[in-house]
């Protein structure tokens, strides 16, 4: 018999370490169907942040799948970005997935967040993995409690969602997506393309 482990899916897990004064001090909350003034760039506003992720993107990237080993100008940035808010007007955030993005990602930048949070919960696609294995590659749910400055990558097509929070939690989160910003595939393949193409 022969063991063949196919179609793994990462999840980069990661604290870091940040003063987000400034951040927690953003009003603008994105909702769905209301809209503000560039609530969904919130991180152009917050340079040295954007790129601290960005540097954290692309060094996942690097050294989990060696992108931008054979060519230089393979490269990942954080296009989407906006606030979110949970509390006793907002208490769940529904089961859904980004998909006009590569990647996605979550930081939680709160001062202190419930001593026992609601879990982002992150949905298989493996059909069969209702079963309830031990093993996080074949169980149905990755649940992840944010603590300040957790930081999640995801590939964009997760499901994710949280359950109803706690009557007295309160939690704010950065959420943003990512897509590649210049040679994407193997150059001289017939499977590449740069995004200068398209313009």
């Amino acid at each position: 018999m022969s063991l063949i482990t196919a179609f793994k899916i990462d999840f980069d897990v990661s604290i870091l370490d940040y003063d987000f004064t400034n951040l927690r001090k953003e009003t603008k909350i994105h909702q769905d169907n209301v809209t503000y003034e560039s609530n969904l760039r919130v991180l152009e506003k917050h340079i040295e942040l954007r790129d601290k992720l960005n540097n954290h993107v692309n060094h996942f990237f690097k050294n989990t799948y060696k992108f931008g080993e054979h060519q230089r100008d393979q490269e990942f940035i954080i296009t989407t970005s906006w606030l979110t808010k949970l509390d006793k007007d907002m208490p769940v955030i529904n089961r859904h997935r980004h998909t006009c993005a590569f990647w996605s990602g979550v930081l939680y930048y709160d001062e202190k967040y419930h001593w026992d949070p609601t879990p982002l919960k992150f949905e298989s696609p493996i059909p069969w993995s209702d079963f309830n294995f031990e093993s996080p590659t074949f169980s149905r749910l990755l649940q992840i409690q944010p603590t300040t400055g957790l930081c999640i990558l995801f590939p964009a097509d997760i499901y994710h969602f949280t359950d109803k929070i706690k009557q007295d939690e309160v939690r704010r989160s950065l959420a943003f997506n990512i897509m590649p910003k210049g040679l994407t595939g193997i150059a001289g393949s017939d499977s590449y393309y740069h995004p200068s193409w398209l313009i």
